[in-house]
């Protein structure tokens, strides 16, 4: 929801992963026509780093704040008990309620997924207080929003990475070189990403270990 015009968005998703949250979060933009310099978010573990974070000092998870630095924006979260931030995150979630009327007259996601984006378009159409609608305050709060980046900039989020098993030595194996995690792991599978020569390398969204890349060139 854009604070000023109070222009929403919401999509039907299958799922509470950090992709999904990032293909969301793109979508809305494009919705919106362009990104605000600032965004309000609860405290979910797609955004914050809950093992880190203490009351009063939150610390985001990595991905995401690298996320938010290539987008363009800056993320705050939600303060406890703090109406401003925590009613902001909250109203749309009421507005769902409007969604029961409609339970047992789909039959499949497709209709659900129109119902949803049926919804998002009569909120945004209705008067703020019988005076303006949000759609129309939009066009005047689209003259602050920052403009898309390049999808090459923002492409990587959404691509569905490969995992790489922890073997028992408590490494895993990646262009035939081998990086070591911490055995805790051993088992669970793993994703990874590289930056410039460092190898980033990840449990669900928790970086978790990182290396230099190894460039050796084996020889038979």
């Amino acid at each position: 929801v854009l604070g000023y015009s109070r222009t929403k968005f919401v999509k039907l998703t299958s799922d509470k992963t950090q992709k999904t949250l990032f293909e969301c979060m793109n979508e809305a933009f494009k919705y919106f026509g362009g990104i605000p310099k600032e965004i309000v978010f609860d405290n979910i573990a797609t955004v914050v780093d809950r093992k880190n974070s203490r009351i009063g000092n939150v610390k985001l998870n990595t991905k995401f704040l690298q996320y938010s630095k290539d987008i363009g924006f800056n993320p705050i979260t939600c303060r406890i008990y703090r109406p401003q931030t925590k009613g902001k995150v909250e109203c749309v979630a009421k507005l769902m309620d409007r969604l029961k009327v409609y339970n047992k007259e789909f039959t499949t996601i497709e209709e659900l997924d129109n119902i949803v984006n049926k919804l998002k378009e009569e909120i945004n159409n209705e008067d703020i207080n019988f005076v303006e609608k949000p759609i129309e305050r939009l066009k005047e709060e689209q003259k602050y929003l920052y403009p898309m980046p390049s999808i090459d900039c923002i492409s990587q989020y959404f691509r569905q990475n490969k995992g790489y098993k922890v073997s028992k030595e408590s490494m895993i194996t990646y262009k035939k070189h081998k990086y070591s995690v911490p055995i805790k792991y051993i088992g669970e599978y793993l994703t990874v990403s590289e930056n410039e020569d460092t190898l980033n390398i990840y449990y669900t969204t928790d970086l978790i270990a990182s290396h230099k890349i190894s460039r050796k060139i084996f020889k038979l």
